[in-house]
């Protein structure tokens, strides 16, 4: 192009824009080699632990996508003990603050759970927890039961 110039078959203009078009995409080149080395060098500082055992979901985000420490990777749910949510009715409130209350031993029987085949899990629950307030649509409460797997019983 430059020899076009010399002979004037092409305008001073055009090579000039032409110019700047290079020199523009070598810095994007420069930039996105720069962004490349900076995720290499994260990668190699990134490690990532569950706080707890369990059940892994579905992830949220796909393997290579760059995350930062706010960004939700997954959700693990824990298997041992494992939980589960009851609604109550308003009026039982007094009874299952009771047991809250008066804490679970090896022995409570309290609270069991039937299975979708329709057996019984064979390890009894206490109630660790009281939501804050009662559904005013439904007029409920969530109650949580855990229930401790075998080897914890």
């Amino acid at each position: 192009m430059l020899s076009l110039q010399k002979n004037d078959a092409i305008a001073t203009q055009t090579v000039d824009n032409a110019l700047a078009d290079l020199d523009a995409a070598k810095m994007q080149v420069t930039a996105a080699q720069a962004n490349v080395q900076a995720v290499e060098t994260n990668l190699k500082y990134t490690t990532i632990y569950s706080p707890l055992d369990g059940t892994i979901g579905i992830s949220a985000v796909k393997v290579g996508t760059s995350v930062y420490s706010q960004t939700l990777l997954n959700t693990v749910s824990t298997d041992d003990p494992i939980a589960a949510d009851i609604a109550v009715d308003q009026k039982l409130i007094p009874k299952f603050t009771e047991l809250l209350n008066k804490g679970a031993s090896k022995n409570d029987s309290a609270f069991t759970v039937t299975l979708p085949d329709g057996t019984i899990y064979p390890y009894p629950g206490h109630i660790s927890l009281l939501d804050r307030a009662v559904d005013a649509t439904t007029g409920t409460i969530r109650a949580r039961i855990v229930l401790q797997t075998q080897k914890n019983y």
